[in-house]
């Protein structure tokens, strides 16, 4: 999964560039909790965006995450 994040401002990329270790965790960590028939699905697409938009905001203890865009999307 390639995907990329909405944010507005300067400061917020700087906060994300500082936090991006914990946030490719959290990611890894989420993406790997689904199984394909969750993942598999335009429904669970969009569920697990909802997901990563807020575990991505929570480890970041702010909202600056906007939207999450996948850019690619492959399951093996």
């Amino acid at each position: 999964v390639t995907l990329s994040l909405e944010i507005t401002g300067e400061e917020s990329r700087k906060i994300l560039e500082k936090n991006n270790p914990r946030l490719r965790d959290a990611i890894l960590l989420l993406l790997s909790s689904r199984s394909l028939d969750e993942v598999n699905t335009p429904d669970g697409k969009i569920a697990l965006k909802q997901e990563l938009l807020y575990n991505v905001n929570q480890v970041l203890n702010s909202n600056i995450v906007k939207k999450i865009y996948f850019t690619e999307f492959v399951v093996q």
